[in-house]
């Protein structure tokens, strides 16, 4: 897990750091005011595996900066020192990126500091204002999210024509797409998806492997679908007459071992392996000696050959939705 201190950490400005399951706490960074104070709302990992923030303070104009860092601690860079006047003041909400791969996010406001704004800073830091809010449009701002249509949608506190808070969309040109709610499965398993007009689709596809057993509710926005035989790792496809709906993230096809046959028998043997989700097959070994001939036969065969040093042990097969393992162990006679 990962996460931000507000404050704390060597020089009292705050921290990035991660903790596992167990409690095992790892520092990644100590800001240090000129790169940042007070990095208080929530970490966004993006498709490149770095974690991506906002401070309110600190910087080289003292209004905040938006930065990144890897999961290991190196390669901190500042992306962004918030100017506080056309880039608003101090980011008010955490960072989300969108379909389009861009990240988004909503300034502040500060008294007599200029306006606060919606923004977009890209992975390698070109920073744009998209909007600038007008006098009725305050503070107290939450964080964006992304609808399946495409647009981003927040809130204000404050403001409106009440001047008791409003609820904005704001369009990013970004196409209408599907999102999953699990993200891996294996081959006969349930995915839901989450989207629109999916009552009027006709298949459903996994990296072009296509399907007719799904079924729709009755808003058309929630689709569930049984994992068809042979379908791959990859994106995932709600076929539409109106418009394919791409899924925002990638579905990996977990791979199974059921049995193989024979059970034992010496260097140069055959050895046919049984299972589901083996069509992607990249990798096979045998008690952990990588076993370089095989061939996939089907989606549900793997045939390979004990290689030269082979030793007794189970069988792994890696694909692209990762490694499966026999429960049994082949003996090398």
């Amino acid at each position: 897990f990962y996460g931000f201190a507000n404050q704390g950490g060597v020089n009292g400005y705050g921290t990035v750091f991660k903790i596992t399951a167990a409690g095992v706490v790892t520092v990644l960074h100590n800001f240090n005011m000129t790169d940042g104070w007070g990095p208080g709302l929530s970490p966004a990992q993006g498709s490149d595996g770095y974690i991506y923030g906002t401070t309110y303070v600190g910087g080289s104009f003292g209004r905040g900066v938006i930065f990144k860092v890897s999961t290991t601690g190196s390669g901190f860079t500042v992306l962004h020192n918030t100017n506080g006047t056309t880039d608003g003041y101090g980011s008010a909400s955490s960072l989300i990126q969108a379909t389009d791969g861009n990240f988004y996010g909503v300034m502040g406001t500060d008294s007599g500091l200029g306006s606060g704004t919606i923004y977009k800073i890209t992975p390698s830091g070109s920073f744009s204002t998209l909007y600038t809010y007008n006098t009725t449009q305050l503070d107290y701002v939450s964080s964006l999210v992304q609808h399946t249509n495409g647009l981003l949608y927040g809130s204000m506190g404050i403001g409106g024509t009440s001047n008791v808070g409003l609820v904005y969309s704001y369009k990013i040109g970004a196409a209408k797409f599907a999102r999953l709610a699990t993200t891996s499965g294996k081959i006969g398993s349930t995915l839901n998806l989450f989207g629109q007009k999916f009552k009027t689709a006709t298949s459903v596809s996994f990296a072009g492997v296509t399907t007719t057993s799904f079924s729709s509710n009755s808003t058309g926005t929630y689709l569930t679908v049984t994992v068809p035989t042979g379908a791959k790792t990859g994106v995932v496809t709600v076929n539409e007459p109106s418009g394919n709906l791409l899924s925002s993230q990638s579905f990996s096809v977990t791979p199974t071992i059921t049995s193989f046959t024979p059970t034992s028998g010496p260097v140069g043997t055959l050895i046919t392996v049984t299972g589901t989700g083996l069509t992607q097959t990249s990798k096979v070994t045998i008690g952990g000696i990588n076993a370089p001939t095989f061939t996939g036969t089907d989606d549900s065969h793997v045939n390979v050959t004990v290689p030269t040093g082979g030793k007794t042990g189970p069988i792994a097969i890696t694909t692209s939705g990762g490694t499966a393992t026999s429960a049994t162990n082949f003996t090398v006679n």
